[in-house]
């Protein structure tokens, strides 16, 4: 069996246990297509032999399309390096062969760890904590994995500093710190960026900023609209650092004012020697409007009058039959596929989570503290448009809301309830009601038998 990629480069392909001579390979998207050309309009017959060529790899040095995008739920820019991680041969059991091709965290890592290991032989009095610095002011930015003909660099939130650059770690004779700023929401700024001078001569950087690609809706938070986002930068034109000391330079970003509140925009503060042309980078990136806007656990009209957030039945392991919005269901508690569980979907991360029984009839909580029967922390959001997280209610609250342990509950009485869900956005002040969404069920009946 040949397979071929379905866009350009190379890609592992495995999963297929050879048998009785039969075997797999996996081809670049050309060299599939060029296969397929031979082989029309007759079969074509492919002759294997123990030649060995070296090929290049289409996508080498730029952003894998399987890395992961920052930046963090609380708008902390990361990640903080990008490292070879494509398509890697290296070494692997000596009874599965001794060596493979694998790609991933697996791949980039190492390489990260070895480029510590050269910095540490290279510079030994290097204190632990500047490794990092060291790395991210001197790392490289990957072209737009997408369109590196463009001459565009990639997310800043998707390769950090860039891609690692191990000479240029170890010549470096300046620090700049902190190695990355995370402006937040809104405001660009100001922030002030320390230049540590470790050569006995001074040296005069030039100061720029390099935009990075940006991102916004439609489309967020599952699909991309890619846009440059035209920020305008406020930085002095040159700093001087004398020798064996130290500098600050402040600046500040100012995002493009026709950017939708939550795009995405950032890049690289530039510090270019005047002496040697060596450049040093600080990543940077912010948030264009107010974060609180974006709708943490939407209504997911599903058609049919289905829809999240619901309550929904097991029916299977990880497998669920939805009511209709507007029905809550009579429960037994027997089991189970007899336990209602709450459906929410989350388009955001969530800080907080709770889920509270009260009445039907009054609305009031069953108990006057402890009334909830889910209090949760730093929740994930949903990786699809349509994906759920199930949280199923057994009839009881918790006596210490979640704080104990072990989590205390009680049970509550055969009855009508209501279940009242809150969650509290990303970076929201639990004080301000605007920060928190809620959702409460239709009338749930518990009937034990």
């Amino acid at each position: 069996m040949v397979i071929r990629n379905s866009s350009p480069g190379l890609f592992v392909g495995g999963g297929v246990t050879p048998v009785a001579g039969r075997f797999l390979v996996a081809v670049s998207q050309a060299d599939g297509v060029a296969i397929a050309a031979l082989s029309q309009p007759n079969r074509a017959s492919l002759t294997w032999t123990s030649t060995r060529v070296n090929a290049p790899n289409p996508t080498g040095g730029l952003m894998s399309s399987f890395s992961s995008y920052g930046p963090t739920a609380v708008l902390g820019l990361k990640p903080d390096l990008g490292a070879p991680g494509g398509f890697i041969r290296s070494t692997y059991p000596l009874e599965l062969g001794g060596y493979t091709v694998l790609s991933g965290t697996s791949m980039s890592s190492p390489h990260v760890a070895g480029a510590a290991a050269l910095l540490e032989q290279a510079h030994p009095s290097l204190p632990a904590a500047s490794f990092r610095d060291v790395l991210m002011n001197s790392a490289s930015p990957a072209p737009w994995s997408l369109g590196p003909q463009y001459g565009i660099a990639d997310y800043v939130f998707r390769q950090g500093a860039g891609m690692i650059n191990i000479p240029a770690s170890i010549g470096a004779q300046t620090t700049i710190t902190p190695s990355k700023v995370a402006l937040g929401e809104g405001s660009g700024g100001p922030f002030t960026l320390h230049l540590q001078n470790g050569s006995s001569h001074p040296v005069t950087y030039d100061v720029a900023y390099e935009e990075g690609l940006g991102a916004g809706p439609p489309g967020m938070p599952f699909g991309w609209t890619f846009l440059l986002a035209d920020t305008k930068a406020s930085l002095p034109a040159t700093v001087t650092v004398p020798g064996s000391g130290s500098a600050a330079v402040t600046g500040s970003l100012a995002a493009d004012p026709t950017l939708d509140p939550t795009s995405l925009y950032g890049g690289w503060v530039t510090f270019t020697s005047q002496e040697d042309g060596q450049v040093l980078r600080v990543p940077i990136m912010g948030l264009a409007g107010d974060y609180q806007a974006i709708v943490a656990m939407p209504t997911v009209d599903l058609g049919g009058g289905f829809r999240f957030p619901s309550i929904g039945k097991e029916v299977s392991p990880g497998s669920f039959d939805l009511l209709p919005a507007t029905q809550g269901g009579t429960w037994g508690l027997t089991g189970p596929s007899d336990i209602p569980n709450v459906l929410v979907h989350f388009d955001h991360q969530v800080q907080l989570l709770r889920m509270q029984v009260v009445n039907a009839g009054s609305g009031r909580p069953v108990h006057p503290v402890f009334s909830y029967f889910v209090h949760s922390t730093l929740l994930p959001r949903n990786s699809t448009g349509t994906g759920f997280f199930a949280y199923p209610w057994d009839g009881t609250r918790m006596q210490d809301n979640g704080k104990g342990t072990p989590d205390h509950r009680k049970v509550v009485p055969d009855g009508q309830y209501k279940i009242v869900v809150t969650a509290l956005k990303a970076l929201g002040n639990p004080a301000n009601a605007s920060d928190w969404e809620t959702y409460t069920s239709p009338t749930i009946t518990i009937d034990r038998p």
